[in-house]
């Protein structure tokens, strides 16, 4: 963990179109960077906290187009490659 030196949260809403050439079309965007501090970090485990907002659009899969949301984490390491992952999650 001494290598960290910061992770950047972020949770997309996309839309994607069923039918045609069109690509998905990224409507909201929410990002949360957070940076390793080792003084208040004695272990191992970083926690974060991404508010979703009160009027933000809900998943859904219709026949014409589908609405999810993707949480995507980047984690800076020192002198390393970079760590990403990403996941389509559901807000209901």
């Amino acid at each position: 963990m001494k290598k960290v030196k910061k992770a950047i949260i972020q949770l997309s809403g996309v839309e994607h179109p069923r039918w045609g050439r069109i690509g998905s079309i990224m409507l909201e965007n929410i990002k949360k960077e957070i940076k390793y501090d080792e003084e208040d970090n004695k272990d191992s485990i970083i926690t974060f906290e991404i508010q979703i907002p009160q009027n933000a659009k809900r998943s859904y899969s219709g026949k014409y187009s589908e609405y999810y949301w993707i949480l995507e984490t980047k984690i800076d390491i020192s002198g390393k490659p970079d760590i990403h992952a990403n996941r389509i999650i559901q807000v209901i």
